[in-house]
């Protein structure tokens, strides 16, 4: 019963961890892009990528730190906690097309640089090596 608890509490201590290290490298990385672009339209994208990210954060943070009824929410075993597979079904998606757009926002910036087509390729397989 002990080692059960203690289990739970460092799951729910990894879930919370998770998902800020997930958000503080993703905003690194688009904060990585702005100042690397030299194109004037690509803020307006980057700033709805941020708008994304931090709604994602936010409701992805609430749903950790709350998945059961206070004052024990982290037991997760419980029958009074938010579905877990399903959550993190469903932030795994979100995240998979986040970190998409985090791919695909190099590609707008190397395409039209003039440089030859191999480096082009390597320069955007670094940024796409995310995806894996």
């Amino acid at each position: 019963s002990h080692q059960l608890e203690s289990l739970q509490k460092a799951v729910y201590a990894a879930d919370i961890l998770l998902i800020l290290v997930s958000t503080c490298v993703q905003v690194s990385v688009l904060i990585f892009l702005r100042d690397l672009t030299p194109n004037r339209a690509h803020p307006g994208f980057m700033t709805a990528v941020a708008v994304c990210i931090a709604l994602f954060f936010v409701a992805s943070f609430f749903a950790v730190i709350f998945p059961c009824r206070v004052p024990h929410v982290w037991r997760i075993l419980g029958d009074d906690c938010i579905e877990q597979l399903s959550f993190w079904e469903a932030f795994a998606g979100v995240n998979v097309v986040i970190e998409t757009a985090l791919v695909f926002f190099p590609v707008l910036i190397v395409y039209p640089l003039k440089m030859g087509r191999g480096r082009k390729v390597i320069l955007i397989s670094c940024f796409a090596a995310r995806l894996v």
